[in-house]
Formats: C-alpha cells, sequence, structure tokens
C-alpha cells in the first residue's frame, strides 16, 4: 500500500509564472530559485517521474498553488498546458518557444519556454527572432537571433499579424505553411539566392550558409510573408482560378518568389496543386449553388402550382 505524500510546503522563494510559460520551464525556473533539483519538486507535487504533465490532475495543481502561494486561476490562466488549450490551434502552435529575454527579464529562475500563436515570429519591440519552434526532446537555443539589422523581419511580422487578424489564425497558419512548401521547392537549396546576403548580415562569421542554419528561417520570413500574403488575396485567388487569367498569377508568384522573372515549374509543384486545390473548391461551392438555387426554384414552383390549383377550386 502506497502513503500518501507529504502536505505540500511553500517554497522559500516563491516566483509567478509568465504568460503562456510552459509547465516545464516554471517548474525549472522555481527549483533552481530555491536551490533543488527538478525531480525532486516533481516528486513532492506528486507528479509522475515521465508522464508528469498527463498526471497533473486537480491534486497536483492543488499542490502546485500550495508550493508557489499562487491561486488555482492564477496558474491556470498562465500555463495552457493545466487545461490543454495549447493544443488548441486557433490560439497556439503546440510547440514550446523560448521567450524573448528582454520581455521576461524581470521573471528569475533561468530562460522561459512558452507559447505563441502560430502567427508570432519576431518580438518587434526588442527586434528578437522567437519563430523556431523545435521538440520537447531538443536542447535550449543559447542565444536569440537579434534581427535589429535586417528591418525587413520586423516589418514582415506586423504584416502577418495583420493577415491573422483579416483572415483568422487557422487560416492564415495554413497559407504560411504552405507558403514554406512552395519556397522549399522552388529556391535553389546551395542558397545562391539573395537570402544568403540576409544570412550573412544575421551571421557575419560563417563562411557558407545552409538551409539548416538556425537564422535560415528569419532569413526567409519576409519572403513567405510575402507568399502567404498572396494565397490570401482574393484578387488573387480569383486570378489564380480562372484559366485564361492564371499564367499572370504564376508571373506574379516568381516575382514574389524570385525578385524577377522566371519560368513556372509545371507538375507536381505545391504551387500548382495549391491552384488545383483552389479550382476544385470552386467548383465544390458553384455546384452547391446551383443545386441550392435549383431547390428554392422547384420549391417555389411548387408552391405557384398549388396555389393556383386551389383558385380553380
Amino acid at each position: 500500500m502506497t502513503s500518501a505524500p507529504a502536505p505540500a510546503r511553500p517554497l522559500p522563494i516563491p516566483a509567478p509564472p509568465t504568460t503562456d510559460e510552459t509547465i516545464e520551464s516554471y517548474l525549472q525556473r522555481i527549483a533552481h530559485l530555491n536551490h533543488v533539483h527538478i525531480d525532486e519538486l516533481k516528486l513532492h507535487l506528486g507528479l509522475n517521474h515521465t508522464r508528469w504533465v498527463e498526471t497533473m490532475n486537480a491534486t497536483g495543481i492543488g499542490r502546485l498553488t500550495a508550493v508557489t502561494g499562487r491561486s488555482r486561476a492564477e496558474l491556470i490562466r498562465a500555463l495552457p498546458e493545466l487545461d490543454e488549450r495549447h493544443k488548441n490551434p486557433a490560439l497556439f502552435r503546440d510547440t514550446r518557444r523560448p521567450a524573448c529575454p528582454d520581455c521576461v527579464r524581470r521573471h528569475r529562475g533561468g530562460p522561459i519556454l512558452r507559447y505563441y500563436p502560430p502567427h508570432i515570429h519576431v518580438c518587434t519591440k526588442h527586434r528578437i527572432w522567437i519563430g523556431h519552434a523545435f521538440a520537447l526532446s531538443s536542447p535550449r537555443p543559447d542565444t536569440c537571433l537579434d534581427i535589429s539589422k535586417i528591418p525587413e523581419i520586423p516589418a514582415a511580422q506586423r504584416r502577418h499579424r495583420r493577415l491573422a487578424q483579416c483572415h483568422g489564425t487557422l487560416r492564415t497558419h495554413d497559407a504560411f505553411t504552405c507558403a514554406r512548401r512552395i519556397w522549399d521547392h522552388t529556391v535553389d537549396p546551395l542558397l545562391t539566392n539573395p537570402v544568403a546576403d540576409t544570412l550573412t548580415l544575421l551571421n557575419p562569421t560563417a563562411v557558407r550558409h545552409f538551409t539548416s542554419d538556425q537564422a535560415y528561417p528569419a532569413a526567409i520570413y519576409p519572403k513567405l510573408v510575402t507568399i502567404t500574403t498572396m494565397l490570401l488575396s482574393s484578387h488573387w485567388r480569383r486570378v489564380a482560378a480562372h484559366p485564361d487569367s492564371r499564367n499572370e498569377f504564376f508571373r506574379e508568384a516568381n516575382r514574389r518568389i524570385h525578385g524577377g522573372d522566371h519560368d513556372w515549374i509545371s507538375g507536381s509543384h505545391p504551387l500548382n496543386q495549391w491552384v488545383e486545390h483552389l479550382v476544385d473548391q470552386r467548383n465544390e461551392h458553384h455546384q452547391f449553388h446551383a443545386r441550392q438555387v435549383h431547390r428554392v426554384t422547384t420549391h417555389h414552383g411548387d408552391s405557384m402550382n398549388l396555389a393556383n390549383s386551389r383558385k380553380k377550386i
């Protein structure tokens, strides 16, 4: 028979969680501040050593409130994993990311990992790249990427935020994901394009640049937002959907990707697939609309016939 864990005692040095922080990050910080190992803290909270997030039930939250001195409501509001809202794609990407150090400077105990909405990649206030997401098994990045020398990157973040406000988080994220596939399929992987110049500004000590560079997502971000804007544009969607104007759409896409005139690659290119999907959606919409009109017209005709027959009677 297992004995019940000892009553939870408040830690000597309390610390509040920051907005949308991961539980792991918060526990690491308060453990560090109080000079205890995080495994000891988890044990004190009654959490399973390997599946501790899943075992953070009502009892675990209650013990966490006792240990930290924070109310249950405050902890749930700050830590998305407590009510699993981090899994809601309309709110967050389900991946942890490092918080901007300047934004969370007053929170002690070490670097902070948190959740961000899918359209947030840059701290525009401090000009720091925060868009690099990584798996739970990956090590924390040592430093955040300074993008102050590339004003196009924070400008792209402001455009990206406006797109999400206008078109919705999920639709914007789908378009941005498609833009990345289009970029990866179109651009020379040896980086003999202007992106290499941006990477040189972001990492001047590097002799050569590769798509695996940590700064690469930041370097291509303005281009991705430009492509995303086009994919969401009602004008360009109409142009792409009509066969007579489709070449105009491809020329504009080439201009935004390459900055000049290039022959478009036919076949299984992601942008061709996007256009095919768009056309299918339009056809389905038109067919549905035609069926609705036919149903209303038929119903109206039946009603008129019934009314006329009653008049004759």
